[in-house]
């Protein structure tokens, strides 16, 4: 999802909350769990949250914990990118990379 994209579904949201009701973001609820990886997870999770009553501090613990999650997956991912690719270069054996790269996760 692109920066225009977010923003759209996010102003969507808080429409749909301040003149329906946070029970009717149930409906977007629905469409968001199609859309499932990195900031669609954290978006879901939030939105689960708000939907079912959590407290504000509450939702905001969550998502910084779900956040923490996303970002250290992502680095592992990029890191495994890296290391794979530069022993791809330097000519290492392929099951040697595939072991590299099993210890990083």
């Amino acid at each position: 999802m692109n920066f225009d994209d977010l923003t759209k579904t996010i102003v969507n949201t808080a429409d749909v909350a301040r003149f329906e009701g946070i029970l009717e973001l149930q409906k977007i609820e629905k469409e968001a769990q199609s859309h499932t990886g990195g900031q669609n997870d954290l978006f879901n999770l939030g939105l689960r949250l708000i939907i079912d009553g959590v407290s504000p501090q509450l939702v905001e613990e969550f998502m910084a914990d779900k956040k923490k999650t996303l970002v250290h997956q992502f680095e592992t991912q990029l890191n495994m990118i890296m290391a794979g690719l530069q022993a791809t270069q330097k000519g290492h054996q392929p099951r040697m990379i595939d072991q590299k790269l099993r210890v990083m996760y």
